[in-house]
């Protein structure tokens, strides 16, 4: 759930899919009844909502996606485990979903007992009072003035009842409802207090809808769109998945564009805030995001604003494939309608490129073995294209929007170019192509001198006016970029103009900022720019607080057990690539307002590439130059550039991922001792700050929000995969040296072992994960065959020193095995939409490591070191296997099935042989009488 929350990734699968196939998961590997499975995912969701009640100010998710995940995602992630059709079960299966629902009952009773955690932050007060007072009223009945104060179990149990999953007959549990009058001149003063109150029905989201596609005024339209896309969507949990439906319905309105400018730029402002961006990630809803976006933006971006009447350019003239100056047309202001046209294209273009990294540079898209998934727009439109097979929805594909792929294709090239500038796009006045005759005009226009009074000045903002069509403004872009920063570079241009430039045409076409930034990302990337001083009057100095901001770095990574150098040398003049120097005084022009959020995202990239992609002396200046303007995000930003060591520096990797382990584990003692110090506390910590960044960061919260900057996955998975076997050896030494006074007084050491292992396992198997997905099991899978050969080679012979060390590697390495395969690929069978994206891998990559395990038994393959060794591997993991993910056996030839009962029979093994055969379905059933013959 924690790793859900990181703002800077966008899933395009739904959250519901990821989180009902893990509890599926958990539940049959940990032997847990449901009572205590969905006790631990309201748990794991309270806590969730602590570690961000002081959150940190910047353009991360928040508070109301974090709620989002506890009074949506889980409800409808529970629902998709105890609803059924009944003519769609037998009765076998509808007794498993009773137990279910009995299970969840209990579970929301029993979570009365967590009285810390239910406390609700200031801005859900009044709601869960709300909820309780409801409850409050069902029982008196409707006539009773009653008032009862609520918690978050109250809003959970609401959740649960809209969606059916439990009835109202809940409210008559012992203790649930506790009549306490409550103040009503009590005014909570709450920063997060939603614009309105959200509709409290389905048929209210409707009616909203309604006049925000059909309202009697464009006053009406937008006031009805804000209070959708905004209170609605973020607090009106209890139907959230139809408010954004609605909101995505929004985005096509059934007439033409240009009659709803109002309601969508209102609607496009709304989605930018970066809460509701990842809300719809949540819902896995990016794809059709990505879908609705482009034709908005195929259509803004052709459209070529009408002149404005005070404008002295009338003689300028260009080819665009929409004009407005017709009578269809006529109520449109033309005075106001070109920043209209600017307007919506460029929020609907900005939040386009958000769902994807757009200023990728070219060494980072090489990288391979990150191991990831991650979003291009073909992917996304791949994904939505196979989601809507079985709906009367049409598929898209980039083609259809010629203008915007256009620009697509010239912004890869743009960042893959080897050399400095696009070839064949550099500026010569002489060639008549009309894109640089656009780059001309531009440059006339942002950065034209003019002559005052036989002075010699910039032209004022007033003055500055484009009146191309965006896509033709998008176009000429690098040609300009690529003029001003040679004429920066050789003091043709001063960098005060050049700044002040790059922010008018910011202000004039707001969607120029993503090809700025990709731009000159590239060129950082490139690192053929001499680096500049900052000295405070050419560029802005950081000298302010730079050491201070370098201490800071540094003593928050040595808090989560990271110890590295300066990351700043001391006395070194301040400064920066002529690229980035750009790019960062280009940034801190802007202001922290809640109407710029569609800026302000593009920003926030532009600023984590520059830290993520520069050398360790460029971090802190970056940082520095950040906190002096935006001081509410020095947390923030600080906090984003303890990620730049570990980007780069395997040992630092190293580091975090031994003080992850620790921190989760108790290093005292056997069996283990629990306490606040160790476990999810000790991992993630209560709470993400508290009052400012003074106080230790948890190393677990810092490996989620760096894992996706780490240079190599597989260096990470090497280490934890190392850890793991680390702490097996740890275990069995414990377990040797338990004393025999231990042993007679029936102490089950080597259950203690077996459990110790399983959790470090399950730490281990989470974090390679998260880092790298399903390639990276895949890749744990194909490589664990080399590994063991390591592990279980050496002498012959063993002391039970020794076998007590094999079988704890081997237990740790089969259970790492199977808990990582289960968290991607299910432990059973699971949806088209999970199937596609993760599980359809599960068939090839675990046949072939169950064949290799059969030649190995059938002595094809020849294995080094002690038998017995490998046998404790083997055994294991067939042994889990066959218990907890049958279905994965259904999926192996019964050949190979065949090979491995036989090996498992000559080590007398036969109950397990013959289970094995078993779960092979009827396919194996000839095997079977085989083996009983």
């Amino acid at each position: 759930m924690e790793n859900a929350m990181d703002g800077r990734h966008l899933s395009a699968l739904s959250a519901v899919e990821i989180l009902t196939e893990i509890t599926k998961t958990l539940q049959v590997v940990n032997q847990a009844s449901w009572q205590d499975t969905f006790l631990s995912l309201w748990i794991s969701a309270l806590r969730l909502i602590h570690r961000v009640q002081e959150y940190l100010e910047g353009p991360v998710p928040h508070i109301a996606a974090r709620l989002c995940m506890l009074l949506a995602i889980i409800p409808l992630s529970i629902s998709q485990l105890v609803k059924f059709k009944e003519n769609e079960i037998n009765g076998e299966e509808k007794e498993i979903i009773n137990l279910r629902k009995n299970g969840l009952i209990y579970s929301l009773q029993v979570l009365s007992q967590f009285t810390q955690l239910l406390s609700p932050p200031n801005s859900l007060i009044n709601a869960a009072n709300q909820a309780a007072t409801n409850a409050a009223v069902f029982i008196n009945g409707p006539n009773s003035n009653v008032k009862s104060e609520g918690n978050m179990r109250h809003l959970i149990v609401e959740a649960c009842i809209a969606r059916k999953l439990i009835d109202m007959s809940f409210y008559s549990c012992p203790n649930y409802v506790i009549i306490n009058p409550i103040n009503q001149n009590e005014n909570v003063n709450n920063k997060d207090a939603p614009i309105s109150n959200p509709a409290s029905s389905i048929a209210g989201l409707e009616k909203l809808y309604e006049i925000a596609i059909g309202g009697p005024d464009d006053s009406a339209r937008s006031a009805a769109s804000n209070i959708l896309c905004g209170a609605c969507l973020l607090n009106g949990w209890n139907f959230q998945e139809h408010t954004i439906e609605l909101v995505i319905k929004l985005l096509s309105p059934p007439c033409d564009y240009i009659n709803h400018i109002p309601m969508l730029n209102s609607v496009l402002s709304s989605l930018s805030h970066v809460d509701t961006v990842h809300i719809l990630s949540l819902y896995g809803l990016v794809p059709e995001l990505a879908a609705v976006l482009m034709p908005i933006c195929e259509y803004f971006g052709s459209v070529k604003p009408p002149l404005n009447n005070n404008n002295n350019n009338n003689n300028t003239n260009t080819n665009t494939n929409t004009n407005l100056n017709n009578d269809n047309n006529n109520n449109i202001n033309n005075n106001n309608i070109n920043d209209s046209i600017y307007s919506v294209f460029s929020k609907a273009f900005l939040l386009l490129l958000r769902l994807w990294k757009f200023y990728r540079p070219p060494q980072e898209l090489s990288l391979l073995s990150r191991g990831r998934l991650e979003l291009t727009l073909d992917f996304l439109l791949n994904l939505r294209n196979n989601h809507t097979l079985n709906s009367k929805s049409n598929t898209i594909s980039i083609n259809n929007f010629p203008k915007l792929r256009a620009w697509y294709f010239q912004n890869q090239a743009c960042i893959s170019s080897s050399s400095s500038a696009l070839s064949g796009l550099k500026l010569n006045l002489k060639n008549k192509n009309p894109v640089h005759e656009i780059a001309d005009r531009i440059l006339n226009v942002v950065w034209g001198k003019e002559k005052n009074n036989n002075e010699v000045m910039m032209k004022s903002k007033e003055d500055k006016i484009l009146v191309f069509s965006a896509w033709e403004i998008l176009e000429a872009l690098p040609i300009v970029l690529e003029f001003v920063l040679t004429a920066c570079a050789y003091d043709k241009l001063s960098s005060r103009d050049l700044i002040t430039g790059l922010r008018d045409l910011v202000d004039l076409l707001p969607a120029s900022l993503a090809v700025i930034v990709s731009y000159f990302s590239a060129e950082i990337t490139r690192g053929i720019w001499k680096p500049v001083s900052l000295n405070g009057s050419d560029w802005p100095s950081p000298s302010q607080n730079l050491l201070t901001i370098d201490n800071q770095i540094k003593s928050i990574l040595s808090q989560a057990g990271i110890q590295i150098p300066n990351t700043y040398p001391h006395g070194m003049e301040p400064s920066l690539p002529l690229p980035m120097a750009i790019l960062v005084s280009l940034t801190i022009t802007f202001k922290l307002e809640k109407d710029q959020d569609y800026i302000l995202g593009i920003i926030h990239q532009a600023l984590e590439n520059c830290v993520c992609t520069s050398c360790s002396p460029c971090m802190p200046i970056i940082a520095s130059l950040w906190t002096q303007k935006a001081k509410k995000w020095h947390d923030f930003i600080v906090l984003s550039c303890t990620r730049s060591p570990l980007s780069r520096d395997n040992n630092a990797v190293t580091q975090l991922i031994k003080s992850c382990f620790n921190s989760f584990l108790s290093n005292t003692g056997f069996p283990f001792p629990r306490d606040s110090d160790s476990g999810v506390l000790g991992l993630l910590g209560n709470g993400l700050v508290k009052n400012g960044i003074r106080f230790p960061v948890k190393p677990g919260l810092l490996y989620i929000r760096s894992i996706r900057s780490f240079h190599d996955v597989n260096h990470a998975s090497d280490v934890i995969f190392r850890l793991v076997v680390d702490w097996a050896d740890s275990t069995s030494v414990d377990l040797v040296n338990a004393t025999s006074a231990s042993w007679s007084k029936g102490q089950p050491s080597l259950s203690f072992g077996i459990c110790k292992v399983k959790q470090v396992v399950s730490l281990a198997a989470s974090m390679l994960c998260i880092a790298g997905g399903a390639k990276l099991v895949q890749a744990l899978y194909e490589k664990t065959f080399s590994s063991l050969v390591t592990l279980f080679s050496g002498d012959k012979t063993r002391s039970t020193a020794d076998r007590v060390r094999d079988l704890m590697r081997g237990y740790a390495v089969a259970y790492l095995l199977i808990l990582s395969g289960a968290f991607i690929w299910g432990v059973g069978p699971t949806s088209r939409v999970y199937a596609s994206v993760y599980s359809s891998r599960r068939n090839r990559v675990f046949g072939r490591h169950m064949e290799v395990l059969a030649r190995v038994l059938e002595g094809d393959v020849l294995v080094r070191g002690e038998p017995g060794a490998w046998r404790f591997y083997v055994v294991s993991f067939v042994g889990l296997i066959v218990r907890f993910c049958p279905t994965w056996i259904g999926e192996v030839r019964v050949e190979t099935l065949r090979k491995l009962a036989k090996g498992l029979r000559r080590w007398s093994e036969d109950e397990l042989a013959m289970l094995l055969i078993e779960k092979g379905g009827t396919a194996a059933m000839a095997a079977i009488v085989d083996f009983l013959v």
